[in-house]
C-alpha cells in the first residue's frame, strides 16, 4: 500500500535518470570516459538505494535521492551549457566563421542565413564578422544576398516580437 502510493515518484526518479544519462552520452560526445563511467556508477548507486528504500519500506527518505538527482542533473545542466557555449564561441572570429561555412554549399548557405536572421534577434556578433567571412566563402552577390534578406527579416521578426509580446 505505501509502494503504490510512491510508484510516481519511482517513476520521476527513473525519468531523471533518463535525461542524466541522455545528457552525459548524447549532449557531451567528447566528454571523456572516466567520466562517462563516473555518473552512470552515480546513477546506478542512485537507483539502487532507491530499491533498497522501497524493500525496506523506508519511502520517506526517497526525498534524498530525488535531491541528489535533481543536483546532478542541474550540474550536467551547467556542464552542457558551458561545452555548448564555447563552440559557440567559435563563430565570433571571421576565420573559423569561414571554416564552418565552407563545409557544404547549400547547408553553408542556409546556415550563414540562419547566422544572419538570428544575429540582430539574439546573437552577439558584429555584421563586421559575418558579411566579409560570408562572402570569402559564398562569393560576394551570395553573401549579400542571404546577409541583406536574413538580417531584414531578424530585424521584422524582433520588431514583431517586440510589438506583440510588449
Amino acid at each position: 500500500m505505501i509502494l503504490e502510493k510512491k510508484v510516481p515518484e519511482l517513476w520521476t526518479h527513473l525519468l531523471m535518470v533518463a535525461f542524466a544519462a541522455v545528457c552525459v552520452y548524447v549532449f557531451l560526445p567528447s566528454l571523456l570516459i572516466i567520466y562517462k563511467i563516473i555518473v552512470t556508477v552515480i546513477l546506478i548507486v542512485i537507483l539502487s538505494i532507491d530499491l533498497v528504500l522501497i524493500i525496506r519500506k523506508k519511502v520517506n527518505y526517497l526525498k534524498l535521492t530525488r535531491l541528489a538527482l535533481v543536483n546532478l542533473s542541474i550540474l550536467l545542466i551547467i556542464v552542457c551549457l558551458i561545452f555548448y557555449t564555447t563552440n559557440f564561441l567559435v563563430l565570433t572570429d571571421a576565420n573559423s566563421l569561414k571554416s564552418v561555412l565552407g563545409g557544404s554549399t547549400l547547408m553553408g548557405k542556409l546556415l550563414f542565413l540562419l547566422i544572419c536572421f538570428l544575429q540582430p534577434i539574439v546573437l552577439p556578433l558584429p555584421e563586421a564578422v559575418t558579411i566579409p567571412a560570408g562572402s570569402a566563402v559564398l562569393g560576394s552577390f551570395n553573401a549579400a544576398y542571404l546577409g541583406y534578406s536574413g538580417t531584414i527579416s531578424g530585424i521584422a521578426t524582433m520588431f514583431l516580437l517586440a510589438r506583440i509580446g510588449g
